[in-house]
């Protein structure tokens, strides 16, 4: 059984790869690696599956994919991707501009990042319109604003096929930085949630996001501000680290060629992904069900 990992050559990305593909390994998936190109990417497989991993490169020659091309060049793009997350109101995203509306002043303080940003980094917190302006000019076309929101907690959320598969939370080195960015502050930090303390909030909060991603994986970025949680963004190349989150992914990645390989389906329709559903059923009806 083979997967053909497409990523992106980033430190943090090479060093997720590296430990997911030895875990894969471990398990009995051969795996191997293709550094994404804007040539795009041939690797000449027909019966192969490719997980694209945090990237969009055109990829010929394998049968399958998991987390296909559009799916990931959509949820990359974040100004479009929360223009479709805005557009749906029954899911929980912040108020957001894609040009400057009228009456912003009454709106301070806001958020202005661009359409492709990662790790924290490009976060304009803007408090009037000079701010709000000159961080316009740095991020460039294809902007967003983004009402802001005192956050009291922020959770990762970890999607597979439709099924949150772990939680983790950001603790933040500094609570008074509104962006609780890593990139800022590296004491800053995520932590796995146990199932018995998983907020059912944001957990179903990211799933209505994830179902209309077109995604198979990905972590939900939620934030919660007292009871109500809000979809910030979908993550394509989560940074994971611990034996816990590893673990997870590989085996249900495992699951996943598995059920391609016998039925020749899409992973999330097969009987052998049921039997990694089952271990979490209870979790499942409980989040489904409130």
């Amino acid at each position: 059984m083979n997967l053909h990992i497409v990523h992106r050559n980033r430190r943090k990305v090479n060093e997720t790869i590296s430990l997911l593909k030895a875990k894969l390994e471990e398990i009995g998936i051969t795996v191997n690696t293709w550094l994404s190109s804007p040539d795009g990417v041939h690797i000449d497989k027909p019966g192969g599956v490719a997980l694209l991993w945090g990237c969009r490169p055109k990829v010929t020659g394998v049968g399958h994919f998991i987390n296909k091309h559009s799916a990931t060049a959509l949820a990359a793009n974040k100004t479009e991707f929360r223009k479709v997350l805005q557009g749906h109101d029954d899911i929980a995203v912040p108020m957001s501009w894609f040009e400057i509306p009228f009456g912003i002043q009454h709106m301070f303080p806001v958020i202005v990042r661009p359409a492709y940003h990662a790790a924290g980094k490009k976060f304009f917190y803007c408090l009037t319109m000079n701010q709000l302006k000159a961080a316009i000019i740095k991020c460039g076309p294809g902007y967003y604003i983004s009402k802001y929101i005192p956050k009291d907690r922020e959770f990762r959320v970890y999607v597979y096929a439709g099924y949150v598969m772990a939680v983790s939370e950001k603790i933040p080195g500094d609570k008074t930085d509104p962006a609780w960015n890593k990139s800022k502050d590296s004491t800053t930090s995520f932590k796995n949630v146990l199932w018995s303390n998983w907020p059912i909030e944001a957990c179903k909060e990211a799933l209505k996001a994830f179902a209309i991603s077109g995604l198979d994986i990905g972590a939900v970025d939620v934030i919660r501000k007292d009871d109500q949680a809000y979809v910030i963004e979908i993550n394509t190349s989560p940074t994971i680290s611990g034996t816990y989150r590893v673990d997870v992914l590989a085996r249900y990645l495992k699951y996943m060629l598995k059920s391609i390989d016998t039925y020749n389906e899409k992973p999330y329709n097969s009987k052998d992904v049921q039997q990694m559903k089952r271990t979490r059923d209870m979790r499942y009806a409980e989040l489904q069900e409130m």
